[in-house]
């Protein structure tokens, strides 16, 4: 990905909110009613979508494809989408094993229950059910993106369509259609992001800097492609991590006076979730040091609570913002 899309990026991972938003459905799945799709993530969808034979895979044999021209579409680590794979082996989407014409060669196939996934998958839109983007609320609003990919996906020529719903505002469409086309041109790239910085952080530049620099790039993730999104999950774990192990360790102090330092018991707990490495998929290893299979950013305000209420105390009557 080019330095420059880094707005992109900011809309992908909107796009990536919104799909877990749709697969999970707006019921419960055992609601007759339920309108999403079962173990279905925006990650698992790319490569059922795949193994299908559609996008990039269009010339492979529906419903088949070989490992190594999956890793070659999706760009990814071996490791990583073996992982995936391995996943979806479990959940009795797809087969994977050794092709009859070639012991070496490991293909990937759609089980029946993956076939079918797959397919409700294809025909749902997204249907936000709360959310705003920069301001718009686009509660309730739904949306159907409809790409057609390049065989060669670097090649370019991606055509995408976006259909948002008769009821959506003209405001809401203009967002919605913003989030999903990374419609920020290149003329536009520096204004756009002192925009954002002023909006999330109130800082603004010591003099006008206009679109013959490029200020982004000044932060070596930008240029060099580094996602923001592991630091933002480790943050998260981080905090989730300290709270079980400080319960472990027997602290029943404030969570930021808690040291897990020289505990036995808290060492063990961690050794055996690290030591699972690659080897299993994440949610085990949370599950095996928290007892949660599922990410926890409460620990980070429990963490905080003493200097959230000292903050409260001393802006107490003063104007908060910029």
């Amino acid at each position: 990905m080019h330095a420059l899309s880094f707005h992109m990026k900011r809309c992908h991972l909107s796009a990536v909110a919104m799909g877990r938003r749709i697969f999970e459905g707006t019921l419960p799945p055992d609601d007759p009613g339920f309108d999403g799709v079962v173990d279905m993530t925006p990650a698992r969808f790319d490569i059922l979508y795949l193994v299908l034979g559609k996008g990039p895979a269009a010339s492979n044999t529906p419903g088949s494809i070989e490992m190594v021209k999956l890793r070659d579409i999706l760009a990814l680590a071996p490791s990583t989408i073996s992982q995936a794979v391995s996943r979806l082996v479990q959940l009795g989407l797809v087969t994977c094993e050794y092709a009859s014409w070639n012991g070496r060669k490991k293909v990937v196939r759609l089980t029946a229950e993956g076939m079918a996934r797959i397919k409700q998958a294809l025909n749902l839109v997204f249907n936000v059910r709360e959310g705003a983007v920069d301001g718009t609320d686009i509660s309730g609003c739904k949306v159907a993106l409809i790409a057609d990919t390049p065989k060669v996906m670097t090649d370019g020529n991606w055509r995408v369509g976006v259909f948002v719903d008769d009821g959506a505002t003209e405001a809401q469409f203009d967002k919605l259609v913003q989030v999903f086309s990374g419609q920020l041109k290149p003329d536009q790239y520096n204004t756009g992001w002192w925009k954002l910085r002023e909006q999330y952080q109130g800082i603004r530049p010591a003099s006008p800097r206009g679109e013959e620099f490029f200020d982004p790039g000044a932060k070596y993730h930008v240029p060099s492609n580094t996602p923001y999104a592991r630091y933002f999950l480790a943050a998260v774990l981080q905090f989730q991590f300290h709270r079980e192990l400080a319960k472990l360790a027997g602290c029943t102090g404030p969570l930021h006076r808690c040291s897990i330092y020289g505990n036995t018991a808290a060492g063990e707990r961690l050794k055996k979730a690290l030591a699972m490495g690659a080897s299993r998929p994440w949610p085990d290893a949370l599950e095996a040091l928290t007892g949660q299979r599922q990410m926890d950013a409460t620990a980070i305000a429990d963490y905080f609570a003493p200097l959230k209420a000292w903050l409260a105390e001393q802006t107490s009557g003063r104007k908060q913002g910029w």
